[in-house]
């Protein structure tokens, strides 16, 4: 029963992104997709062109920031794709960077995991919005920088 519902879980999985890839490229405006949490928070994202899985932290920090690169891979491998592609890669925080966590880094999973850095804060913490983060779709925190594995910059 497991591998059934595993084999019906990918399928629907790739029937949706399918679904999805084709609504993109079909449109001739950027989409925005809202989304919202319990607490009625809503965020909209930019998908266009966005090649990430659908509610992954990736396809979120992509949908936000414009100048992040697709085929980056997972957010592990972030650091390095982004150097290579011209990018600032440091521990400095600044608003508009990304903020990526290491496998196992601020609760990570082996993936690794990206958010954006919404503000850096005087008592030297940030606020950063991301998704796929406690089971959320939509999550945003403050957080102290010490737990952030570095930041990548347009």
């Amino acid at each position: 029963a497991a591998a059934n519902s595993a084999a019906a879980q990918s399928a629907a999985t790739s029937a949706a992104n399918a679904s999805l890839a084709a609504a993109s490229s079909a449109a001739a405006q950027p989409q925005k997709v809202a989304t919202s949490t319990a607490s009625n928070n809503v965020v909209s994202a930019d998908t266009t062109g966005n090649t990430y899985p659908y509610g992954q932290c990736t396809w979120y920090v992509k949908g936000d920031l414009s100048w992040v690169g697709n085929h980056w891979g997972n957010a592990s491998a972030w650091p390095s794709s982004a150097t290579a592609a011209g990018h600032t890669v440091n521990s400095t925080a600044s608003v508009g960077a990304v903020a990526y966590f290491a496998p196992g880094v601020g609760g990570a999973s082996a993936y690794g995991h990206v958010a954006v850095v919404d503000s850096v804060n005087s008592d030297g913490t940030i606020t950063i919005s991301e998704a796929n983060y406690a089971g959320k779709l939509y999550n945003s925190r403050t957080i102290s920088l010490s737990s952030v594995s570095g930041f990548i910059h347009q």
